[in-house]
């Protein structure tokens, strides 16, 4: 059973979603008068949301760019947390769109957690964003990359052969 958030009461009935001093809850009928509007509620995924999740899941079919050449660009807290704001949507919303939960998302919104590749293309998927570029895009090295400056070998070889 739900909990009104303002008086901690068991909620009998329907909960009423209302704003109390600029916060969004969820409350028993008899806090309402504490509220100063109402707001509705995220809906719940239809069918087609959640076969565009599974679809979503799925491995990429063109493998010409393997997993380990991509991150997740730099700035991805920054471009989330604007993007969201931008189109008018709470934390709670893009958390359901994305199927993450609101404290993942808000770690990740806070630059706390870097996301996955895979909640990388949720997020560039819900929000029309990009967030993943290759390794060279985002100035991160990859992993067995040869430093581009000269080694001592490098020094040697060269007197060797001359």
């Amino acid at each position: 059973m739900a909990k009104c958030e303002l008086c901690g009461n068991t909620i009998i009935g329907p909960p009423k979603y209302v704003i109390v001093e600029g916060s969004r809850m969820m409350t028993c009928s008899e806090c309402v008068k504490y509220s100063s509007g109402e707001w509705k509620p995220p809906e719940r995924p239809t069918k087609a949301i959640q076969r565009t999740r599974r679809v979503l899941m799925r491995p990429p079919t063109d493998m010409s760019l393997k997993e380990e050449t991509l991150r997740v660009v730099p700035n991805y807290s920054m471009l989330i947390r604007e993007t969201r704001e931008r189109l008018g949507w709470p934390l709670e919303q893009l958390a359901y769109k994305v199927g993450l939960k609101e404290s993942q998302v808000r770690k990740i919104e806070s630059g706390k957690l870097i996301p996955s590749l895979k909640e990388a293309k949720l997020f560039e998927h819900v929000l029309q964003i990009t967030l993943i570029a290759t390794a060279t895009e985002t100035g991160i090295e990859s992993k067995g990359s040869k430093p581009q400056t000269l080694t001592i070998g490098d020094i040697i070889n060269f007197e060797d052969e001359s």
